[in-house]
This record gives C-alpha cells, sequence and structure tokens, in this order.
C-alpha cells in the first residue's frame, strides 16, 4: 500500500483511515452500499456518546433520514439526506467535546472517593445521590453546551464536601488534617502546570517549568486553583518556594512581593537570602556573601528544594494560617502571586501542602440558644448548604454578632 507501479513515483506521504482487502472484484453497487453503510455506523457511534440530548436527537433524526433515503435509492435524495447527516455529526462532535471534561470530572470524582473513603454514613450518602444524580444527567445529556462548567464546579462541590467530611469530624488546630490530596497537581509532576490558572504580565508567558518546579522570572503573576465545597473553618497553606528581588548581585535583599494567598489572606514567600548557607549541590550557584550561597538556575533551585530540603514549609514565610468562611464565599482560592514588577526578579516555586486545622466548636445547642445578646440568624450543613435547623452532624451556626460556631449533633 502506498506504493506507486512506477518505480520512480515516490512513497504515499499520508494517512489511510479505513484499507479493506478482498480476493473478488467489487461492482460499483457494492462500494456505493460500503460507503453508505460506514457513514452511517460512524454516525451511530458517535450518537452514543454523551453530548447535549437536543443535539443527538437532530443527529438520530438525520441518520434516519439518511437510511430511508438509501434504501429509496434516490441518488438526489440520497446526496441531500447525507449532506444533512454531516451538518448534524459536526454539530454533534462539538457537542461532545464540550461533555468530555465534564466525563473527565466524574472519572476524577470517582478515582478521588475511592482513594480516600470517607467514614461519616451521612456524607457517603449525600455522595452517593449528587453523583449518581450528575451521572444520569451527563449521560442522557441534560445541559447545553455552555452549562457544562457549571456542571463540572457541581461535581467539584459534592466531591470535596464529601472528602473533607471525616475532616471536619476530627480536625483541631493542634491535630490538622492534611488535605493536599484535594489540590490538583500540587507538585508540578512532570514538569506541568496542568489544572493551575496561570495569569502573567505577558499574554504568552505562562511560566517556566522544569525539574518539577515553576519559575516566573522578570513579570508579575497569579499562580491559582480554586477549591469548590470547602467546609468553613481554618485552613494552613504551605510552599516550598523563594523569591529574588531584582538580578542575582541582589540576593541579599530582604524585600520580597511575591505573596502566599488563601482568598485575601496573605503573606510573603521566603526570600533566597533566607536559606544561604556554604552548602551547594547541582546546577549554578551564587555566592553573594562569604558562605553565602544561593540558587541561581532552576536546577540549583531543585537541588536545594529536594536534595538540601530548603526554603520548606515550615518557615514563617512559607506558611499561611486563614480562616475561611463558605457562607460568604463558595471558592477556597490558594496560589502565589506578585503584582508589583521589578526588573529581574525571580520567583519559583516547588509544591504547595494544605491542612483543614477546624472550626471553633461548640458541643452543646443550649449553650447557642441561651446567649441573650447574640441569637443565631443562620444554619448550614458541612457542605455549606443553608438548612432550617441543627441536624445529625456538623452544623455551622451564623450568630446575630457576627460569629461562627460549630454544633455537632452525634
Amino acid at each position: 500500500l502506498g506504493r506507486s507501479m512506477f518505480d520512480a513515483d515516490p512513497l504515499l506521504k499520508g494517512a489511510m483511515g479505513d484499507v479493506r482487502l478482498y480476493n473478488y472484484p467489487l461492482e460499483g453497487e457494492t462500494i456505493e452500499k460500503l460507503y453508505y453503510s460506514d457513514q452511517i455506523g460512524a454516525a451511530n457511534e458517535l450518537a452514543a456518546t454523551p453530548m447535549y440530548a437536543s443535539t443527538r436527537n437532530t443527529l438520530v433524526e438525520a441518520i434516519n433520514a439518511a437510511e430511508s433515503a438509501i434504501e429509496s435509492g434516490d441518488e438526489d435524495a440520497i446526496k441531500t439526506a447525507l449532506s444533512s447527516l454531516k451538518t448534524a455529526m459536526s454539530r454533534a462532535q462539538s457537542s461532545v467535546e464540550y461533555y468530555a471534561p465534564l466525563g473527565e470530572a466524574l472519572k476524577w470524582s470517582t478515582q478521588m472517593a475511592t482513594d480516600y473513603p470517607q467514614e461519616d454514613a451521612a456524607a457517603q450518602d449525600a455522595y452517593a445521590a449528587a453523583y449518581s444524580a450528575m451521572e444520569k444527567d451527563y449521560m442522557e445529556g441534560a445541559f447545553t453546551n455552555f452549562k457544562i462548567s457549571s456542571a463540572i464546579t457541581t461535581v467539584k462541590t459534592f466531591t470535596n464536601s464529601y472528602l473533607m467530611a471525616d475532616a471536619v469530624n476530627t480536625a483541631t488546630e493542634s491535630r490538622p488534617k492534611d488535605i493536599t490530596h484535594l489540590i490538583w497537581n500540587p507538585e508540578f509532576k512532570g514538569n506541568s502546570s496542568e489544572n493551575w490558572t496561570v495569569t502573567t504580565s505577558s499574554s504568552s508567558y505562562k511560566g517556566a517549568l522544569s525539574y518539577d518546579c515553576i519559575e516566573f522570572f522578570n513579570r508579575t503573576f497569579n499562580l491559582y486553583q480554586v477549591l469548590y465545597g470547602m467546609p468553613s473553618g481554618k485552613y494552613r497553606l504551605r510552599t516550598q518556594a523563594f523569591y529574588r528581588n531584582g538580578a542575582k548581585e541582589n540576593s541579599a535583599s530582604k524585600d520580597v512581593y511575591a505573596m502566599l494567598y488563601i482568598n485575601d489572606s496573605t503573606t510573603t514567600i521566603a526570600p533566597i537570602s533566607k536559606s544561604a548557607s556554604s552548602a551547594t549541590s547541582n546546577g549554578d550557584w551564587y555566592e553573594y556573601a562569604t558562605n553565602k550561597n544561593v540558587p541561581n538556575d532552576m536546577e540549583s533551585a531543585a537541588a536545594a528544594f529536594n536534595k538540601l530540603n530548603r526554603y520548606t514549609g515550615t518557615l514563617s514565610s512559607n506558611s499561611l494560617i486563614a480562616d475561611y468562611d463558605n457562607t460568604e464565599s463558595e471558592k477556597l482560592a490558594i496560589g502565589i502571586k506578585k503584582t508589583k514588577a521589578v526588573s529581574n526578579d525571580w520567583t519559583i516555586i516547588n509544591n504547595f501542602k494544605l491542612h483543614y486545622m477546624g472550626s471553633p466548636e461548640t458541643t452543646a445547642i443550649d449553650g447557642v440558644e441561651s446567649d441573650a445578646e447574640a441569637v443565631p440568624v443562620a444554619i448550614y450543613n458541612a457542605s455549606g448548604s443553608q438548612i432550617s435547623s441543627v441536624s445529625k452532624g456538623v452544623n455551622i451556626i451564623k450568630m446575630s454578632d457576627g460569629t461562627v460556631k460549630k454544633v455537632i449533633v452525634r
């Protein structure tokens, strides 16, 4: 295949999508029927893929019309029907592409629920019901193409709400719960920033990736993720990262403009001088003062992070604790950003870690109701949905004086 009958001709430079061999000659009518059969087969296969229901219905109608035209043998009718089928398939393919990310979100949800099963029975039931309803809508094509993004957010919300159930019941400030697994791609493995949103002062520049790190040079930037379905409470975000204020000759500077953040709460990340020492490792290092060596490229930065264990999240400058109220915002945004432009400055990030530290607790409902000065004005469950009265499990109660209390009903 692909060779001309003339030796001087080049081989075929292209692709073949459908190759068949027969040990007998085919009549024109047989070839025509095979072609029509392939068209109908491809359309039926496409119709079985999740897409918007109305688009699928239009495709099925076009398939039926094409089959009827082919059966009639009317060439004009066949030509018209196949043209309409082609248009319907194009629209269906577009809808399938819109639906694909929702399918991936459901796969992610299933995998996360399998990898991190929760003991809370009520959370198990709520997750199973929410997942079943979403899967049904997905398979039946209940969403228009432009509603898929909202549906994906819903999947993230009910999944994270389930995955946080046990943490809500057990986490405290002295015994925080590691929930780093809820961050998508927290370590930039494989030199990928997938699932992170990256904006910079240069529209075409999204940071540089190497050695499982991401760097931003000589630009303002914002690197972040948004988590949905997270319970109210105290969160601790840590990173292994550093900032250099300008060119390498300015490594001694303690001025830092790169900020670690949780929603509106911020703190500076470590200055490059924070972990300077006489020791070096792989890559290019710069000695800005006697026995004060710091990384000067991505390889040396990675060595500082992973081999020398420097610039860790245990540093006060690389750790942030913040309160989050899901009754005020459905989004928990985490990341690092820099809004001040500094010539030749350098930010490099190796990983993030996230912990849940619980929320204010009270164990007696009577204690809430007997407060003469502050009274409950709204009650929410652990997922952040408002409810009419306290129920079994975790209840977040917003008081008239602005305080928030957690009530656990056993």
